[in-house]
């Protein structure tokens, strides 16, 4: 069987060979270095800019200047968020994996199903 027969037949079930697909060439990623001042200034600022009903989208991105798409790297995206005393952030779900850290905080704890 030709390839092209295979990719017509694939097709026509709503399939497709990964052999059509070609996967970018990606060059090595430059380091950069973020400063914890500026990302620490930076939620200090959103904590008085962006209200409660926001607060789960109070969240300031590591946006690398080497990289050409609004992330921190080719296959990774970090995020710092802020939540202010007694809110509670809504819930929401992710498409990829999350690791949650708490940096800092008295009795801060982040949910997961239900779990603390």
């Amino acid at each position: 069987m030709k390839i092209s027969e295979l990719d017509k037949e694939l097709e026509s079930k709503n399939l497709a060979g990964f052999w059509n697909v070609r996967v970018p060439v990606h060059s090595p990623e430059a380091p950069h270095l973020w400063k914890w001042e500026d990302v620490h200034d930076g939620l200090m600022k959103a904590l008085d800019a962006i209200d409660i009903e926001m607060a789960e989208r109070r969240v300031i991105r590591l946006v690398s200047p080497h990289v050409p798409v609004n992330s921190t790297s080719h296959t990774l995206q970090f995020t710092f968020s802020i939540v202010n005393g007694g809110e509670v952030a809504r819930a929401h779900r992710h498409n990829m994996a999350a690791i949650r850290f708490v940096v800092q905080g008295k009795g801060a704890y982040t949910t997961v199903e239900g779990e603390r």
